[in-house]
Parts: C-alpha cells; structure tokens; sequence
C-alpha cells in the first residue's frame, strides 16, 4: 500500500488514547501510527477473494483525519472495534480491540469459580450459599463466551457498511494483512499539475477551444487535493 502520512505519533500518544477509552491495540497498528499516524490513499483498494472496496484513508491520532473524530458516531463498545480508515463512500474500515478492565474481570471471575469447591457447599453450608456458588459457576461460564468472542474478534479487521448501521464483516485477520492486501497506484503525474500547466498544455495540443471554467475550477480541486502528497509504502 502506499501512502501519503499525516506525520508521526509517538508511544506516548497512542499509549494515552488507549488509556482514555480503556482499551489496548494490536501491536502492529500502534507501529503503524507512530511511524505514520494515518495518511491518504489515493487510488488503492482492497481485495480478499470476492470482496473488493476502495480505501481513501487510514485514520491517525489528532491528526488531518482523526480516529475519534469518527468513534463519535461508532458504538465501539458494542462492536468490539474502533474505526480506523475509510472508503471513497462514508463506509468504514474497523480494527478489533480488546477491553483491558473487562479482561482483568474475567480473569478474577475465572478464579474465583476454579477456587469453589462444590461438594464442601453442597455438604456444610446452607443451599442458600450453594446457590449463589451455582450463579457464580454460570457467571463464569457466561464471561468465558463473552472472552472467547473478544478474543476472536481481537486484531481483525472488518468492513462496516454505513447504510447498514456500521454492521461489520470480517476481511482480514490482522493488520498487517490488511496493508498486504491493499494495492495502489502512484498519483498521475497531470494531477500535480496546476490548473494554468494544464491550459498551457491543452492550447499546445490545440485543444484550447474545450477549457472552460467548469474545467478550470475542476483542474483546481484536483491540484489543490494532490499537489502536496507524497506517497512512500507502508512498511512495517
């Protein structure tokens, strides 16, 4: 993939966004932000077998296009990712994380059910207690799923449709694969061009008759939008 960054972060910064929303993220991305903090796109896409979508950019940490910027509108609780890109159509790409605080209680409801002993409940103590030992077993039971389902969506990555309520699909397994998977074209060198470059060219080739302004002021957006990209691959 190649890409045009919006600088570098640091450890710091991303260790401080995970902390803000108690989370942690996989190792890969947070080198992919500090070493990049996000960047444009242009002409790249993403193809896994039949799936196959543009991506415009890959979101940074107060940077240009700002990760939380576009949680605000994505229940990453519920889905389990947070939003880390997007393609040329509002449509989201999402990472899979994993709840710190939510991880340590699982741990600490692990134990406490591997701790029981329920036949000394069952023999010396009241039912009443044994019955609360029974809902801790399920508790557990219930968390383990729920653990087991985190662990599963952890590090993926996902497309999240917009006109589908952000639902997502599973596209790659890790980040890493993602960027792997993503090619691209380098920007066409008339797009660096700027808009009197292109008239002076369309008069030498005698096709000064057809400039218009519309063709003007579409001349200017798109040197506006590429004049200053540099693109360089991402590497890890």
């Amino acid at each position: 993939m190649l890409i045009s960054k919006y600088g570098n972060g640091t450890a710091s910064q991303v260790e401080e966004f995970e902390n803000k929303y108690d989370i942690k993220l996989d190792d890969e991305y947070k080198l992919f932000l500090i070493k990049y903090n996000g960047g444009d796109t242009p002409n790249t896409s993403f193809k896994s077998g039949k799936h196959s979508e543009t991506v415009k950019c890959l979101f940074g940490i107060n940077s240009k296009r700002n990760i939380e910027d576009y949680n605000e509108y994505f229940d990453f609780k519920k889905n389990e990712c947070i939003p880390i890109g997007m393609d040329n159509f509002g449509n989201y790409y999402a990472i899979g994380i994993s709840h710190e605080n939510k991880g340590a209680f699982k741990v600490c409801a692990k134990n406490i059910a591997a701790n029981f002993n329920f036949e000394f409940f069952k023999t010396r103590l009241s039912d009443a207690i044994f019955r609360f030992a029974a809902k801790v077993e399920r508790f557990h039971c219930f968390q383990k799923l729920k653990f087991l389902k985190t662990v599963k969506t952890y590090k993926a990555i996902f497309f999240c449709n917009h006109e589908k309520g952000f639902g997502k699909v599973k596209i790659s397994d890790s980040f890493k694969e993602f960027i792997h998977k993503c090619k691209s074209k380098p920007i066409d060198d008339f797009a660096k061009k700027s808009p009197e470059e292109m008239e002076k060219m369309m008069i030498e080739k005698g096709r000064g008759n057809v400039i218009t302004e519309t063709l003007r002021t579409a001349w200017k957006k798109q040197y506006e939008k590429y004049k200053d990209m540099m693109q360089e691959e991402v590497t890890f």
